[in-house]
């Protein structure tokens, strides 16, 4: 859902780009949501690998809920699930520093997790007496998604956080300006994609330059 924002840098900056999707499924090599999952990100890696001309990484996945993950021989993954895709995206982005490349890794953001969008739209449209929250406590975002930061963080990797953008002291948002981050419960609307350009940017731009030297 990022992709648009790296779409326009690399267009900007003629950069050739390549958006790798693995739909459904984390990009993670050591342990997935499935084994079909795992086989499947494996098989991107190795393609990728094989780009000798590939600079830069950008890994991006949804940091999906108490995930239910699987090893290499599709046993279940016993521990934090959140803890486990966070070190195994680490993981992840490590192999491709070890091969040269530039690499960041994007963080979680606050879902709705329900069709946010859609429900809100036909509130106002119909003058409903009815509402449905606009956020989320950043204590309840945090309570899941603080130990994948502090990991993230504790590597060195250099990131993207999207929810320093989101979210406020007390509240991660579902909307900005009366209009909604979220094209669905899962995806953050194209429209609302510039409100986090800024975070990629400087991301993108203080790795490139460092690379430079």
């Amino acid at each position: 859902m990022y992709s648009p924002i790296i779409r326009d840098y690399a267009k900007e900056r003629d950069i050739p780009a390549l958006l790798v999707p693995l739909n459904g499924c984390l990009p993670t090599l050591d342990t997935n949501i499935s084994l079909k999952c795992l086989i499947a990100a494996r098989q991107n890696y190795d393609a990728i690998s094989d780009l000798d001309s590939t600079k830069l990484i950008i890994i991006a996945h949804s940091w999906p809920p108490n995930a239910e993950l699987v090893d290499e021989d599709g046993y279940a993954v016993d521990g934090n699930p959140y803890e486990i895709m966070a070190n195994s995206t680490v993981s992840l982005a490590e192999k491709f520093v070890n091969q040269g490349k530039l690499v960041i890794i994007v963080g979680p953001i606050a879902m709705p997790r329900f069709e946010f969008a859609s429900k809100k739209s036909r509130i106002l449209a119909f003058k409903i007496d009815r509402d449905i929250s606009e956020s989320k406590p950043i204590s309840e975002f945090l309570q899941d998604y603080d130990i994948v930061i502090e990991v993230l963080l504790e590597s060195g990797i250099p990131l993207v956080l999207p929810h320093n953008v989101q979210c406020s002291d007390f509240d991660c948002h579902y909307m900005y300006d009366g209009l909604s981050y979220f094209a669905d419960g899962n995806h953050l609307s194209e429209d609302s994609l510039v409100q986090f350009t800024d975070i990629f940017e400087a991301s993108l731009d203080k790795l490139l330059q460092n690379d430079r030297g």
